[in-house]
This record gives structure tokens, sequence and C-alpha cells, in this order.
């Protein structure tokens, strides 16, 4: 996916990684469609959905991706899905986690959580 903002990258294990640089509505669309798409097949397949979203290397996260990552929750996905966040430090996910663990149903809060550690984010995913 270079050029389109972002990157995407498929491990063995079937984790999928985007590496997202610019928060610009093209490349935001971009992702939601192929984040879109990898739910959907998972979903049409029966395949468990695993995936990281790095937002390490973006500036202010724009109202438009705000509303285009909720959007995600109303899309067809299997029941076994697990996203872990890349953030920039600890301070954050730290925060953002607390904030998580406020805000969602309880369901949900054991499938989305944030890291500022790649390797901590994909054993999380992988257990």
């Amino acid at each position: 996916m270079a050029g389109k903002g972002f990157e995407k990258q498929v491990l063995e294990d079937g984790i999928t990684i985007y590496r997202t640089h610019s928060t610009d509505r093209e490349v935001v669309d971009a992702w939601y469609d192929d984040v879109g798409t990898v739910f959907s097949q998972s979903f049409e397949q029966g395949r468990p959905v695993r995936l990281v979203y790095d937002v390490r290397n973006i500036g202010l996260v724009t109202p438009h991706a705000i509303q285009r990552a909720e959007e995600l929750e109303k899309l067809a996905v299997t029941d076994d899905w697990r996203v872990a966040t890349l953030v920039g430090t600890a301070f954050l996910a730290n925060m953002v986690n607390c904030v998580i663990s406020v805000s969602l149903l309880p369901e949900m809060r054991s499938k989305s959580r944030v890291f500022s550690d790649e390797a901590e984010a994909l054993a999380w995913l992988r257990s």
C-alpha cells in the first residue's frame, strides 16, 4: 500500500499490521476500505481477525479519522477479533487503556488494547 499514506503487512500467522503515516482524508478512506475488506472476508470465511493499527508516525488525529474508525464498529465481523493500537509513548497507551476500561462494554475491553511496544502488542494478539 505504498503511496497511499499507509503500509499493510500480513504476518505468517495472519496478523495484519497497518502502519499509518498520514490522516489525510484520502488516506483514511483507503485505510477504512482496506480494513473493512479484511473484516468482511474474515466474517465470510469464519476466520479470526487480528489487527495492529500503528499510528506512532502521525500527528493529530482528525475528526474524519475518528468518524471512520467509529464506522468500523458497524461492520459485520466474526466474534473472534482483536485490535491492538500502537501509540508513541507508554504514558499515552496507559491513559487510553484507562479510558477504554471505563467506557467500553466489558466484552469489548478484551478485544481492543493500546500499546507503545510492538512486541507486546503482537504477543497479546497471539495469546
